[in-house]
């Protein structure tokens, strides 16, 4: 999953907090732009998170996606006070798309009912 970061975003949340901005979202354009730890990133961010998107590339043989433990993410997310809605995504070209956002959502699905 890709939790997307622009590079002014955690300087940013500073002021958006003495603003009280109501729309904060998290944007990803090229691989720059990430935090490095996507971990500590979106837990700094939490407490303006309304919506991810949970993106999946590659999965291992247990279902799991590669690149980003679902369920490490999820229990950071966990702090997210307003979240609502998670999109799915899926990216890959080694299984069929839709097969792709079926075992994404399933990732999700096992993070949050832990």
């Amino acid at each position: 999953m890709l939790l997307e970061i622009e590079k002014a975003t955690i300087q940013a949340t500073e002021k958006k907090k003495s603003q009280k901005h109501k729309a904060f979202r998290t944007i990803e354009r090229n691989p720059d732009t990430f935090y490095p730890d996507p971990y500590k990133g979106i837990e700094l961010l939490s407490p303006y998170i309304r919506a991810v998107s949970a993106k999946s590339e590659d999965f291992n043989k247990d279902g799991e996606e590669t690149s980003l433990s679902y369920q490490r993410m999820f229990e950071v997310l966990k702090k997210a006070p307003q979240l609502e809605f998670a999109g799915v995504e899926y990216f890959g070209n080694v299984i069929p798309r839709s097969e792709g956002v079926v075992k994404t959502k399933a990732l999700i699905e096992k993070a949050i009912q832990r």
